[in-house]
């Protein structure tokens, strides 16, 4: 398949540009944890890969690229990956029987080529050595790497005086690439990498069945398939730096796809999918509130009823989280050292990684200390707002399905609204908060996907050539349109600038 080969060969070369990445010097000081140039232990990572692919042709210590050339191969891969993306969804709707496994391909070899992409970040190498406190019998939430003693990921992380930011499921999986590659760093770091990759077809897979459900067109769900996983910010947030964030959305799709399901037992099963979700990130906790509504749609279930299950769901859910911190509880110490860290990771850290905040508000004329502060406070009002008022929206719509004079819900319209909620509250999470990093944009796209997919966006812009190409089941509008378009310029504008903008 052509557009597999050049997204592959697009790969390479993306990989090679970074293993040629100049030190920090005028001309090149890029966004803070965007880029290795600012991190000593990233830069340490980067001489790790260097050496371990320096029999590549150009790779190696004496191979390194001056700012301009690097900036300017850096900007052009990550367009050509955008453009390919383009080229993939236009060679969908003109396919008489696309097929799934076959674009499966591109982002398959795309991901193995990304394993050779240095971490850019020290994300992964922090992973790593809460996995070594975890399995060496610490708590890695109540002790930090750097307390708990010496690990051979010291020299390649930025985060070994912090605890555990993230959920038990997150641990849990740290753990075991941990105890299947032992010690060696550049050998943990790939098991990483594999895993992230994986959750790259896991969450493209599952955007596609739930776009097969919502439509019922097999090419439709291949459209779907190709918005999320040909995605340059999901491969190279996923594959490239090793980002567990596709693994938590393809969890929580899971679960709306099971609780959407006909079926006795599946609603909690679907919400049990949710919280696992949450138990990698809390992000999706609202998910929860949000997939919980469900219930109400059934007008055969009295009140009381709809209560009672509630509580069990309630009671399933909370059991859930309890074996999964069973082993971290410290003497009841942990709930307390989880809301610090999170105050700390969601709510006091400034708006320093956001391009919209540090980049374009600049631009406008907003000092860097209001942005501090006020900044901080709109962006976190905003989100809380918009997740707060789309979930209620959702209540009452569903509550109101149960008059007398109401047409009972199909299973596809309790979908379709759920995934407009979970957009707006993912979108909101995603881009207003404080510390908003770029692989943070991974929890609303397969989101905004299934919207485009299902209300005819991507039909509508890209002009299908086949007559039996559907627009989707949905209604959509120009409003409609134009506000999915702004979406994914938007994001890739701030993929792009995240990731390439220079300065001094």
């Amino acid at each position: 398949m052509l557009l597999a080969v050049v997204q592959a060969l697009v790969s390479v070369g993306l990989v090679g540009v970074e293993l040629a990445e100049p030190p920090a010097q005028p001309g090149l000081r890029v966004l803070p944890f965007s880029n290795v140039v600012h991190s000593k232990g990233a830069r340490s990572a980067l001489r790790l890969y260097r050496d371990r692919f320096g029999w590549l042709p150009l790779v190696g210590p004496g191979h390194v690229l001056s700012p301009g050339p690097y900036l300017f191969l850096l900007r052009a891969a990550l367009v050509l990956l955008f453009l390919i993306q383009i080229v993939a969804l236009w060679a969908v709707l003109r396919e008489r029987r696309p097929s799934l496994r076959r674009w499966m391909l591109g982002p398959v070899i795309s991901s193995v080529v990304l394993l050779a992409y240095p971490p850019i970040n020290t994300d992964v190498f922090f992973y790593a050595s809460v996995a070594r406190v975890a399995n060496g019998g610490g708590n890695p939430y109540l002790e930090s790497p750097h307390s708990f003693g010496r690990t051979p990921f010291d020299r390649y992380s930025d985060w070994q005086r912090i605890t555990a930011p993230y959920g038990p499921i997150w641990t849990w999986v740290s753990r075991l690439v941990d105890g299947a590659t032992g010690t060696a760093p550049f050998a943990t770091s790939l098991g990483f990498k594999v895993v992230a990759s994986l959750s790259i077809l896991a969450l493209g897979l599952v955007t596609a069945r739930v776009a097969r459900r919502l439509t019922g067109d097999a090419r439709l769900a291949v459209v779907a398939f190709v918005l999320v996983a040909w995605s340059p910010v999901v491969l190279y947030e996923t594959a490239g730096t090793a980002h567990f964030d596709a693994l938590l959305m393809a969890l929580a799709l899971a679960g709306l796809l099971l609780l959407t399901s006909p079926g006795p037992g599946r609603v909690r099963l679907g919400l049990l999918a949710i919280a696992a979700s949450a138990l990698c990130k809390p992000v999706t906790l609202p998910l929860l509130g949000a997939a919980a509504l469900v219930r109400l749609a059934n007008r055969a279930d009295p009140l009381r009823v709809v209560v009672r299950r509630w509580l069990g769901d309630a009671v399933a859910i909370a059991g859930l989280f309890a074996v999964a911190f069973a082993a971290y509880w410290g003497g009841g110490r942990l709930p307390r050292a989880l809301i610090a860290d999170y105050r700390t990771l969601y709510v006091f850290r400034p708006l320093h990684a956001s391009p919209f905040w540090f980049w374009l508000m600049p631009q406008l004329g907003f000092t860097a200390a209001w942005i501090r502060s006020g900044g901080t406070k709109i962006a976190q009002t905003s989100a809380s707002l918009l997740a707060i008022g789309a979930v209620a929206v959702l209540a009452v719509r569903t509550y109101r399905l149960r008059g007398p004079d109401k047409p009972t819900p199909s299973a596809n319209d309790l979908l379709r609204a759920q995934v407009s909620t979970w957009a707006v509250v993912m979108v909101a999470e995603g881009y207003l908060p404080t510390n908003a990093h770029a692989w943070y944009m991974i929890w609303g796209l397969p989101l905004v996907s299934l919207i485009a997919v299902d209300r005819g966006v991507v039909t509508r812009l890209l002009g299908p050539a086949a007559d039996d190409v559907p627009s989707g089941t949905g209604a959509t509008s120009r409003w409609l349109t134009w506000s999915v378009l702004a979406y994914f310029g938007w994001t890739a504008v701030n993929f792009f600038v995240y990731h390439t903008l220079a300065r001094g």
